[in-house]
């Protein structure tokens, strides 16, 4: 799940670097897993600047957050209505992860991912041996003419894939102390 995390982030950094601005989108996601009959259906919200700063809350089925911001890469939950910070054996993965996702909101692409891209769909194939290892492509669908997202599908070596749909979008949000993890507090916005 961390490294899945991760890979989203990471895919929403290639997006706020296209629009060069603050970005926020609400997600409706859809998780399928073989074993399951049904998919596990959840709410998110990722925000993310042209600073390389970077929030995904995950608004339903729980509640939790991760803020990566010039300071490093920060998890919260929230538990009887009270957000708590979490201690995560995986902050250096993560700061890597980040490092990688800063490269890539300046611009600096380099060898992660094969990308084959028609009209309005983007197929990215993870070079990375490590990425490798956990997903096999991304597919994104844009909206008509458009360089925003409609879908975002991930799909796992494992054969599960997780599936979200953009489902509000906006460009140049002013959200004040989103990314300061000192501030964790609520996404409050107005979303088109």
């Amino acid at each position: 799940m961390k490294k899945l995390c991760a890979n989203l982030i990471l895919m929403f950094a290639v997006v706020v670097h296209s629009f060069g601005a603050t970005v926020i989108m609400k997600l409706e996601t859809a998780k399928y897993i073989e074993i399951m009959e049904s998919a596990i259906k959840g709410e998110a919200y990722v925000v993310a600047d042209d600073n390389g700063d970077v929030r995904w809350q995950t608004v339903s089925p729980y509640e939790s957050a991760m803020i990566s911001n010039s300071k490093g890469v920060f998890q919260f939950e929230k538990q009887n209505g009270k957000w708590r910070k979490l201690d995560s054996k995986f902050n250096g993965t993560i700061k890597r992860v980040v490092d990688e996702i800063r490269r890539i909101v300046v611009g600096d692409f380099g060898d992660s991912y094969e990308i084959k891209k028609t009209s309005d769909t983007l197929v990215l194939i993870p070079k990375n041996s490590s990425t490798k290892n956990f997903i096999s492509k991304i597919n994104i669908t844009l909206r008509n003419g458009s360089r925003v997202p409609k879908t975002i599908e991930f799909i796992e070596v494992s054969g599960d894939r997780t599936v979200m749909e953009i489902v509000k979008f906006s460009e140049d949000a002013k959200l004040d102390s989103i990314f300061d993890e000192t501030k964790i507090g609520e996404i409050n916005c107005q979303l088109k």
